[in-house]
């Protein structure tokens, strides 16, 4: 179980990057995507403090690209709400 919300999370977060690198627009869900990537954040952070004897890179990127999805989102909320 583990394993599959990690990919999941991971994927939705990939595929977040590469709309916004690829079309540059909010696309369905709007704020909804901010809930799915602190989700991935915190989860994340749980299972690299829980993890000592595995090796932690499938946290390690959810981790990277949570908070890259979760940057992206606030650069794209600026540029929408406050730059016009």
């Amino acid at each position: 179980m583990k394993k599959i919300s990690i990919y999941l999370l991971l994927g939705i977060n990939l595929f977040y990057i590469v709309n916004f690198l690829v079309n540059f627009e909010q696309i369905f869900l709007g704020v909804y995507w901010l809930f799915f990537f602190i989700i991935g954040l915190c989860l994340s952070i749980f299972y690299l403090f829980q993890s000592k004897k595995e090796n932690p890179y499938l946290s390690n990127a959810l981790l990277v690209t949570s908070l890259s999805s979760i940057g992206f989102y606030w650069f794209q909320y600026f540029l929408a709400h406050f730059m016009g």
